[in-house]
């Protein structure tokens, strides 16, 4: 455990493999909000960019980098292995936008992608949207070898 309540599975100093950490637990994600006023969708999503960094993304303001120290790759910038994520719902409302949860994703290495999980409210009068998902990143795109596991989750939010 790292101060902060970081969860730590990473792997450092071995080699062919670069440091991983991801953060926040089941009880206690790291969360944001976006807030939106009518007509106006509101978007809050979480970002893990191909560059090793981590983005809270929302609809209606600048993408913030999240906690510059903890990214998900030590190599930020470069990370110079392959590296799989998956998202998983945890609490809350299922994610409603991004790449889609339970289904393993490139986002280091060849042919990789920024990768996202997020929640949207929409202006038609439904309750704010609120959820978690449990992010794994994984060296082989099958999950064996899960390396780092964190807990993100958001509210979007639109006002009348």
């Amino acid at each position: 455990m790292l101060s902060g309540g970081s969860v730590w599975k990473g792997v450092v100093g071995l080699a062919g493999l670069e440091g991983v950490v991801l953060s926040g637990t089941s009880g206690s994600p790291n969360t944001f909000i976006d807030n939106s006023t009518s007509p106006v969708n509101a978007t809050a999503e979480w970002e893990f960019r191909t560059d090793g960094t981590v983005w809270q993304v929302k609809g209606n303001a600048a993408d913030v980098q999240f906690q510059d120290g903890i990214e998900w790759s030590a190599g930020q910038d470069a990370p110079a292995e392959d590296r799989w994520i998956r998202f998983t719902d945890d609490t809350g409302d299922a994610s409603s936008s991004g790449d889609g949860t339970g289904t393993w994703h490139k986002v280091s290495g060849t042919g990789a992608a920024n990768r996202k999980v997020g929640w949207v409210e929409f202006t038609d009068g439904l309750a704010d949207q609120t959820g978690s998902a449990k992010v794994e990143i994984a060296i082989d795109s099958g999950g064996s070898t899960i390396i780092a596991t964190g807990y993100y989750g958001a509210t979007a939010q639109v006002a009348p």
